[in-house]
């Protein structure tokens, strides 16, 4: 199932029957006009707090899609779409009788593209530093005055994307500029972001075709160092089957590494072949640009810039840990198996599509108790299970 809604659910339910040659894939066209709101998942969302001691968030929508037509991303040929007014309202009002001073993580694809729309609901019904808000944005969204209205209603968090310093000028509001001339204008932007809003998460993309040799990674560490105060969170091209329009590309190139679908996950796998670096080579450039964001001195100058107090020993957590040293030692530990494992670097190489054994062992480790419910114990990565069998729902 692709985008669905409740009357394809509701119908699948009905007729519920076996399909031959593999299934058929169901799709509506566009996402839903409204979802279920707060008040409809509050059991679900106390339970999923239960587990959390410290900082618990509440996720909303305001918007779905995405006015924007990035070839790697599963939004990008999604017509955008703002969720009902009202209902979200709604949502802000229940949200402030159960929880005292609670904190809303909005989950759209980029937050405020209709700014005003968004911050005139917040104002209506939210008084003043009573939620605190955290949202993903485009640089384009963020313009001063934009970034001063989103510190008065409580945002403590924003999460641009900057993606390449060669690409998705539009996203980033940078024009035609590329190179060091894009870094500083963004440097920039970013740390008068940082005066008004205290947490800034810069997302970079990594492994895209417009990468060639080191400048890249070099640009990268010029734009930590013009914007310490920014916490930089890297993710890897990762093909997804057929979810992005520019996947189809890759295949066509035979550039698709086939990792278990357990191992795809993009902040530390690249599971395509780089057009301009052997998959070695691209891997010894990531851990050195990591080691430089994140190198003792860099951390010590980040956490002594921050102002906020929980912001600070938040990114302090993640620079030590899964985002920073952690990621480090874990992609060195990739490169050592690289070295040693022939077996892996044949499969990263597309010599073989055998799944190196050390993999399967990992997976086994991880399912515990629900290896024995893997059908065939089966790891192949396929992305044309379902091309010939689509049927788009009206």
């Amino acid at each position: 199932m692709g985008l669905t809604n409740k009357e394809m659910l509701l119908d699948l339910l009905r007729f519920f029957e076996p399909q031959n040659n593999g299934g058929i894939y169901l799709a509506t066209k566009v996402h839903p006009k409204t979802l279920p709101g707060l008040r409809e998942r509050w059991q679900f969302i106390e339970q999923m707090h239960r587990g959390f001691n410290v900082i618990k968030f509440v996720q909303m929508l305001g918007s779905l899609g995405c006015p924007h037509h990035c070839d790697f991303c599963i939004d990008s040929e999604i017509s955008y779409q703002t969720l009902e007014p009202e209902i979200i309202k709604d949502d802000l009002r229940f949200l402030l009788s159960r929880i005292k001073n609670p904190k809303v993580s909005w989950y759209d694809p980029n937050f405020g593209v209709r700014f005003n729309q968004m911050m005139d609901i917040i104002e209506s019904v939210v008084p003043k530093n009573r939620i605190s808000f955290v949202a993903e944005c485009n640089l384009s969204t963020l313009n001063e005055p934009n970034v001063k209205r989103m510190r008065d209603n409580g945002f403590k968090m924003v999460m641009p994307g900057i993606e390449s310093w060669f690409d998705y000028g539009a996203k980033s509001n940078t024009g035609n500029s590329t190179g060091i001339e894009k870094v500083k204008q963004v440097a920039d932007q970013v740390n008068m972001i940082q005066r008004y809003i205290p947490h800034v998460q810069t997302n970079f993309l990594l492994g895209l075709d417009s990468d060639m040799g080191d400048e890249p990674f070099e640009l990268t560490k010029k734009f930590v160092d013009l914007a310490p105060v920014a916490y930089p969170s890297f993710a890897l091209l990762s093909v997804y089957g057929q979810a992005a329009n520019g996947n189809l590309k890759y295949e066509k190139e035979n550039r698709v590494i086939p990792f278990p679908f357990h191992y795809m996950m993009s902040v530390h796998t690249l599971n395509i072949i780089p057009k301009n670096y052997s998959w070695e080579e691209f891997y010894i450039r990531y851990i050195d640009l990591l080691k430089h964001c994140f190198s003792n001195s860099t951390i010590q100058k980040r956490f002594n810039a921050n102002q906020m107090f929980a912001s600070k020993w938040i990114i302090l957590f993640l620079s030590l840990s899964i985002g920073g040293k952690g990621k480090i030692k874990l992609l060195s530990s990739i490169m050592n198996q690289l070295k040693h494992d022939n077996d892996f670097q044949a499969f990263v190489k597309k010599e073989t599509t055998q799944v190196p054994s050390f993999m399967a062992q990992k997976i086994k480790s991880d399912l515990g108790e629900l290896w024995d419910w893997l059908p065939n114990k089966n790891f192949d990565y396929k992305t044309n299970v379902i091309s010939n069998h689509f049927q788009m729902k009206e």
